[in-house]
């Protein structure tokens, strides 16, 4: 399914190393079950869905309580905290070891990407990596590929988990992808 070194993360009850409760942090979910942590991929391997109380029983599954509710509307599933398990390795270092090569800060257009098949193409901007260093600024480029594909490129993980809003990232290292205007 993906890389030995992506495992995933969705934790409904999540505490921050400060203390705070993490943004998406909910006693309970949108029909009534105590949150919980899910692993979605351990090791690069699925290991579990998320479901409502419908979907589980439709699939002969445990809930595992990501359920959310409109206003008038049936449960849905739904992430709270969702984010990828750290490396050990800093960013400057995963520059180091990409040598050469585009450090992408910015994607355009990720609504685009194919929730069917995983096609994506999108635009991109960055710096390139020369010798395991930031140089100048690159823009206007196109990085496409297939997310499963993408998946299993990664070949290490950042230590600079960042928060943005209920979901986190961090540094991604990847082996060769296709990325036209560079």
């Amino acid at each position: 399914m993906a890389s030995p070194r992506l495992t995933l993360v969705d934790d409904g009850r999540l505490i921050l190393p400060d203390g705070r409760p993490a943004l998406g942090t909910e006693p309970w979910d949108g029909e009534g079950l105590p949150t919980r942590r899910n692993v979605l991929l351990q090791d690069g391997v699925l290991t579990t869905y998320l479901h409502t109380l419908k979907t589980a029983a439709e699939m002969g599954c445990a809930p595992t309580a990501s359920a959310a509710r409109g206003t008038g509307s049936n449960p849905g599933v739904t992430t709270f905290n969702l984010f990828p398990e750290p490396g050990q390795a800093t960013p400057e270092a995963l520059h180091r070891q990409a040598w050469n090569g585009v450090l992408i800060t910015e994607l355009m257009g990720l609504h685009t990407v194919n929730p069917v098949s995983g096609d994506f193409s999108l635009g991109a901007s960055g710096l390139r990596l020369r010798e395991g260093r930031l140089a100048e600024p690159v823009d206007r480029m196109t990085f496409a590929g297939n997310l499963r594909d993408l998946l299993l490129r990664i070949v290490d993980l950042g230590s600079d988990l960042r928060w943005y809003g209920s979901s986190a990232g961090l540094t991604v290292l990847l082996e060769e992808m296709p990325l036209g205007g560079a």
